[in-house]
């Protein structure tokens, strides 16, 4: 704004400049999603007329970015609060610009100059009226401002109810499906009761020696989970059961996945076998290491979400003020990037946050939850 007060350019210039600026950013609020709106092109012949260096600055301070003969804007005005900043600015220049009329061009074109009788470049102080205008248009931005992220984070919290309801249904679903069943007297875990009436691929145990919880397949005919810290822990549903293999894949252990890649034990303590590489040399490995390769075959094997079920999962843009990624620690857990404003974010039924291009692309190869291997349904 210093540049544009120092510049000299006659009083009318500068108003047709700021004007046509504020123009283009009230277009892009009012249609965000018109494309013709979140470009301009600076080889445009009127918008070269209209525009003078300063106000190309203004619109990349306002998020606009220079991409070879256009500017293009890439983020999302409902939430971008430099936008609504730049236009408070402008709205503020414009009123404390006195009012000049418009002499009539030269024969060679042009704005008048001082020999004309210009009106001098130097703006008087703003009056009791204009500074009134610009605080009721200051309130009137803030309000709107309030209200936009008042009614996310009631979309929000209505979707987290929605889901919560779901899942305590889910649960009840679960227990009366056990308590009618032939194993009624067994013993019923909830979390395991869930995965299966789900679907889901993974289910959850505390190792009873280091502590760590560990994820298994919910589907296993084996009758223990190895911990890497060797112990042997024997699944809720499999109690009781003898191990019936039904392919010659199917070992009588599986290797459990410590969700806490921090607090995993540091060494293995199970047992070692050997085995020969490609070279024919033989190697000693861990147990719950090579059981654990034999797994990671499978999963890769997993069927993905179609399209239709991952655009239904709720999305929305990450504001780094009021928002602090859910239980994603503030970033993605499948590129491990920070969080960013603007950055769209989608929410798996579990309510893990993820970068929308990151799980989409995961989805489409495998249907369940990068963290939790909730199956998405």
């Amino acid at each position: 704004m210093d540049g544009i007060a120092c510049s000299g350019l006659p009083l009318p210039q500068q108003r047709e400049g700021l004007e046509t600026v504020k123009k283009l950013l009230t277009n892009l609020q009012t249609s965000p999603a018109e494309e013709k709106f979140r470009q301009v092109k600076k080889t445009n012949p009127a918008i070269q007329k209209r525009l003078f260096p300063q106000c190309f600055d203004l619109l990349r301070s306002a998020g606009f970015e220079d991409s070879g003969e256009l500017l293009v804007y890439r983020r999302d005005p409902a939430s971008d609060m430099v936008l609504s900043e730049v236009q408070i600015v402008i709205e503020s220049v414009l009123l404390s610009l006195p009012e000049a009329p418009r002499v009539a061009a030269s024969a060679a074109g042009g704005y008048a100059s001082s020999s004309t009788g210009a009106v001098s470049s130097r703006a008087p102080a703003p009056s009791v009226s204009k500074k009134s205008a610009l605080e009721r248009a200051q309130e009137k931005t803030k309000a709107e401002m309030q209200a936009s992220q008042a009614s996310a984070s009631d979309q929000l919290a209505a979707l987290r109810r929605q889901n919560a309801g779901k899942y305590q249904q889910q649960q009840d679903s679960a227990l009366a499906r056990h308590l009618s069943g032939r194993e009624a007297d067994r013993p019923y875990d909830a979390i395991t009761a869930l995965n299966v009436s789900r679907g889901a691929t993974s289910a959850l145990i505390s190792c009873t020696r280091c502590g760590s919880s560990l994820r298994y397949n919910s589907a296993t005919r084996a009758q223990a989970v190895l911990c890497p810290c060797g112990m042997l822990l024997q699944p809720v549903h499999m109690q009781g059961h003898q191990f019936r293999p039904s392919g010659p894949s199917d070992l009588p252990v599986e290797p459990g996945e410590p969700v806490d890649a921090d607090n995993r034990p540091r060494m293995t303590r199970g047992p070692f076998i050997t085995v020969r590489g490609p070279d024919g040399e033989p190697t000693r490995l861990p147990l719950h290491s090579v059981l654990s390769m034999v797994r990671q075959h499978g999963e890769r094997q997993q069927t993905g979400a179609d399209d239709e079920t991952i655009e239904a999962l709720p999305t929305r843009v990450f504001d780094g003020s009021r928002d602090e990624g859910g239980d994603s620690d503030g970033k993605c857990q499948i590129c491990m990037e920070e969080f960013a404003e603007g950055d769209e974010l989608r929410t798996l039924p579990c309510f893990h946050l993820f970068h929308s291009a990151c799980v989409d692309q995961w989805l489409k190869v495998n249907c369940i939850c990068p963290t939790c291997r909730h199956k998405v349904e």
